[in-house]
């Protein structure tokens, strides 16, 4: 019964999420105006915007105007819930299976959206660094005055880096208008630099708590983070010295440092193994297929997202699988 309470709730989140992975990307609020259509504008009424079952009684078209209705919308539904009852049934209801399905609602965000726009939102990578780092603080064995000076260095390191894109976040709840929708930014090398000499001494401060401190949860989950930024950073900077141009954004930092503030440091080369390998054997497939040279442009963020919901469930068990098989 309660899986069945699971699924049904995640179909619900599911169908809010396509208005996240519609507005977003535009800027425009996710509470006003109301469901409507996106080409005739005309509001749909609750009777008609049941997940899944509108869709198909519907058959994929808007009850006003007859525009066809993208069957993304059932798709997000029901992959949201089907990751719902899978994380159910791995952790059952407690709060490590309520923070994942936060966690995958993001994710699913995310891919479908830098799938279509080959942007990643703040309002989702940003504001999941911060929840993350803090749920580590839940599980942080409290030791004064470690713990105290390394929180202080933590907030300052994380305000450094992503405190201008908190506030744009957090200013943008209250804006009453749509702002512009979100380009891709140009290459900015100083802005890389200034992001290592940031993490490097936060990195040091992570690893000394983690060797001399047990229990010092934030510790992993800030060496997440600053772990993550860097591998992507170092990439870009690697590319553009090789390629004279940027082969990943702003975006798929903040990303990957979301994921390292959930997971800690020890995930991020598992997930940077399988996002490379996913991206590779589907950008090649790809290539081959619409018989395009190595200039086409295809966002890592779903790959990213493939990583990180393989680690989920089956990270720690192929990790060991691996070392076990070497080991012999």
């Amino acid at each position: 019964m309660v899986a069945v309470i699971v699924f049904i709730f995640g179909l619900l989140v599911g169908s809010f999420l396509n208005v996240c992975i519609h507005r977003l990307p535009r800027n425009e609020s996710l509470a006003f105006p109301g469901s409507h259509c996106p080409v005739c504008a005309k509001a749909i009424p609750p009777w008609l915007n049941i997940p899944v079952a509108s869709y198909l009684m519907l058959r994929g078209r808007c009850s006003s105007c007859s525009a066809t209705i993208s069957p993304i919308y059932p798709i997000v539904e029901l992959l949201t819930a089907s990751l719902g009852l899978a994380l159910h049934l791995r952790y059952g209801l407690t709060p490590h299976f309520f923070i994942l399905a936060l966690l995958c609602a993001a994710l699913i965000v995310v891919a479908f959206i830098d799938l279509k726009h080959q942007i990643i939102p703040d309002e989702i990578s940003v504001t999941g660094i911060f929840v993350g780092f803090s749920y580590s603080l839940f599980s942080t064995k409290y030791l004064l005055p470690a713990t105290a000076v390394g929180l202080t260095i933590s907030l300052g390191t994380l305000l450094l880096l992503f405190g201008p894109q908190l506030c744009s976040v957090v200013m943008g709840v209250f804006r009453k208008e749509a702002a512009e929708p979100c380009e891709e930014s140009e290459f900015r090398l100083g802005e890389y630099v200034k992001i290592l000499a940031v993490t490097i001494p936060g990195i040091v401060c992570c690893v000394y708590a983690l060797l001399h401190f047990p229990g010092q949860n934030w510790a992993d989950s800030l060496l997440g983070i600053l772990v993550g930024t860097d591998v992507i950073v170092l990439s870009i900077l690697l590319y553009y010295l090789l390629r004279r141009a940027e082969g990943m954004g702003g975006g798929d930092i903040k990303l990957l440092a979301m994921l390292g503030a959930f997971f800690g440091w020890q995930a991020i080369p598992f997930i940077i193994f399988v996002s490379s390998l996913a991206g590779s054997i589907i950008g090649l497939t790809v290539m081959l297929v619409k018989k395009e040279d190595g200039k086409l442009a295809i966002p890592f963020g779903p790959f990213l997202v493939i990583g990180a919901l393989l680690h989920i469930f089956y990270g720690p068990q192929i990790v060991g699988w691996y070392f076990s098989t070497w080991s012999h």
